[in-house]
């Protein structure tokens, strides 16, 4: 696992390559939980066949987080009180779903083969079909965030669980719950990786 947080942080340095990175990620975590092939090979074989797909997912949503802090400090910025709490719930749905897209995108990308359009509509319709699993992941991403907030100062003493540990490890428990709500959708007669799974209804 420490390996591969080392190989997911190093081909998520140019930024641009992180969601191709994290669904190769997910991929041998999920070969991990079935005792498959999974070694650095394979790693950037996945890496590989996500690059396009992943690639632009990953800037479609860091597209919708820069417009998410833009309209968070618009909306923190008004003076009205009522009105700022009235426009901050609409915001915290749309970070809420935002959140769980991220959560589930990478994971379906690194079980199924599928569109872009598919695999994003999915994520919404999984995520939301399966809330509490959803609920349960959103929660344990939170971690990080939640250990910055509490202490600046122990975050960055232990930067490096939080860069060369926590990803796989995360991943590796992600994708032990969300594997379950995957096979409900994989075709019984066929390799989970490699299935083209249909938008559900």
């Amino acid at each position: 696992m420490l390996w591969y947080s080392c190989l997911w942080f190093f081909c998520s340095l140019p930024i641009v390559t992180l969601g191709a990175s994290t669904a190769a990620l997910y991929e041998m975590c999920f070969r991990m939980h079935d005792e498959g092939d999974y070694n650095t090979k394979n790693f950037f074989i996945a890496f590989k066949d996500n690059f396009k797909k992943g690639t632009a997912v990953w800037l479609l949503l860091l597209l919708l987080a820069i417009v998410l802090v833009v309209v968070y400090y618009g909306v923190v910025w008004v003076e009205n009180e009522m009105i700022r709490i009235v426009l901050l719930a609409p915001f915290c749905v749309c970070f809420v779903v935002w959140g769980f897209l991220l959560l589930y995108v990478f994971p379906l990308m690194g079980f199924f083969e599928n569109t872009v359009k598919n695999t994003l509509k999915n994520a919404i319709a999984m995520s939301i079909k399966h809330l509490r699993q959803s609920v349960y992941c959103f929660a344990l991403a939170l971690l990080p965030i939640l250990a910055l907030a509490l202490s600046v100062e122990w975050f960055i003493r232990l930067l490096y669980i939080w860069v060369f540990i926590y990803p796989c490890v995360a991943a590796y428990w992600f994708s032990g719950i969300l594997k379950p709500v995957f096979l409900l959708y994989a075709p019984k007669d066929e390799e989970e990786k490699g299935s083209e799974l249909e938008e559900t209804e």
